[in-house]
């Protein structure tokens, strides 16, 4: 996992998307991810098992991600299950 700045999802076993996010350091954030246990558990749609993430320079990750969430919203009509506050 690059130390560079980008965004990502957390999928699945079946590649549906768990989560959506952007980090100026990708291991960093992958690590902290690991070390959490809201990001750990099983969702509605079962357990993150899969890290993709493009790599992009840094003042476009914040605008790249509201586009993701943003389609994702679109098509599935919700937001990502990790990506929903609450409990």
């Amino acid at each position: 996992m690059p130390d560079s700045s980008g965004c990502y999802a957390l999928t699945n076993i079946y590649d549906e998307v768990i989560y959506i996010g952007q980090s100026l350091n990708l291991n960093q954030r992958m690590q902290q991810h690991l070390d959490t246990s809201r990001m750990t558990k099983t969702t509605s749609v079962g357990l993150a098992v899969w890290f993709y993430f493009g790599l992009l320079p840094p003042e476009k990750i914040k605008g790249i991600e509201l586009q993701l969430i943003f389609n994702y919203k679109a098509v599935e009509g919700n937001l990502p299950p990790l990506n929903r506050r609450g409990p």
